[in-house]
């Protein structure tokens, strides 16, 4: 009711409103639930085939399938974003930069000398890992980290969205 007073609708109107949604409950109240179910099914559906196309695998279902999902995918970045204050809701570069960083960090701190032979394989496949990642930090290597993670997650909401 709150919604229909900021509408504004006028007394009569919302009465008559609240008298066809009991009107209506009361009936679905009253129904088979099976047959109500099938018959809620067999409206959403026809529904569906009227927005997307008969044929489930077509160009015009591809397409809207596409559009629809990428809208949501902005629409949820969007939001996400004004929640985070960030202009897109996800920054893989930021996380990339703070993995390397805290790397750096714990690298940089010295280390015992070994004492055991395990010890020392440890510390050497540590070095060639810190080389390894060193390699990799550069401001290329978190463009191309970037648009991949981005690229993925719009896929995967992609693929989600296919397969429901």
């Amino acid at each position: 009711m709150k919604f229909l007073d900021y509408v504004g609708l006028r007394d009569p109107q919302k009465l008559s409103l609240q008298e066809r949604f009991d009107d209506w409950w009361h009936t679905v109240s009253q129904a088979d639930r099976r047959v109500f179910a099938l018959a809620l099914a067999e409206r959403l559906s026809h529904a569906v085939d009227n927005y997307f196309g008969v044929r489930l695998f077509s160009k015009r279902a591809l397409t809207k399938s596409l559009t629809v999902s990428s809208w949501v995918l902005v629409l949820c970045l969007g939001l996400t974003g004004i929640q985070n204050g960030r202009t897109i809701g996800v920054a893989p570069w930021e996380a990339y930069q703070r993995t390397a960083s805290q790397l750096q960090e714990i690298w940089s701190k010295e280390q015992p000398a070994p004492k055991t032979e395990a010890e020392r394989q440890q510390q050497q496949a540590m070095k060639e890992l810190q080389k390894t990642v060193m390699q990799y930090d550069s401001t290329g290597w978190m463009v191309v980290y970037s648009v991949s993670s981005l690229l993925i997650l719009a896929g995967t909401i992609q693929l989600n969205e296919h397969f429901e």
